[in-house]
């Protein structure tokens, strides 16, 4: 998986949706959430190098092996929050611009399936299945 995206949200929004993250061992990151989603995207949220308590942070980042994992996590928490985000941006310059402030994002299927050791369970199998 590789950095997707990044997006702006406090720390207690995400642990109310996904539930407490999951422990860094010893990577550049102190809280990470693994999600894989109804229809089979999965995604990572994480903070990298941030600094300060980490219930400050508001800087986030978003890990898959596609930019729909971006999507699929923007529009999981639009949903439960009721709001739009307002600063979500695509990692790879080359294939996308800054979504726009305010604009509403909405996938089908988006729902959650697994978080956190159910969901690394799951997206360990699929990378076996494809020999990769």
């Amino acid at each position: 998986m590789y950095t997707q995206g990044y997006f702006d949200c406090n720390y207690k929004t995400l642990v109310s949706i996904f539930g407490p993250p999951e422990k860094s061992i010893g990577h550049e990151d102190r809280a990470m959430w693994t999600i894989v989603f109804k229809n089979g995207t999965f995604a990572t949220i994480y903070d990298w190098r941030t600094t300060g308590p980490i219930s400050k942070n508001v800087e986030w980042h978003i890990g898959g092996d596609s930019e729909e994992s971006v999507l699929y996590v923007v529009s999981e928490i639009q949903r439960r929050v009721g709001k739009t985000l307002l600063s979500v941006a695509l990692a790879w310059p080359s294939r996308s611009v800054q979504i726009r402030s305010g604009s509403k994002i909405t996938k089908k299927d988006s729902t959650i399936r697994f978080v956190g050791a159910q969901a690394k369970e799951y997206i360990k199998r699929f990378y076996l299945s494809k020999n990769i």
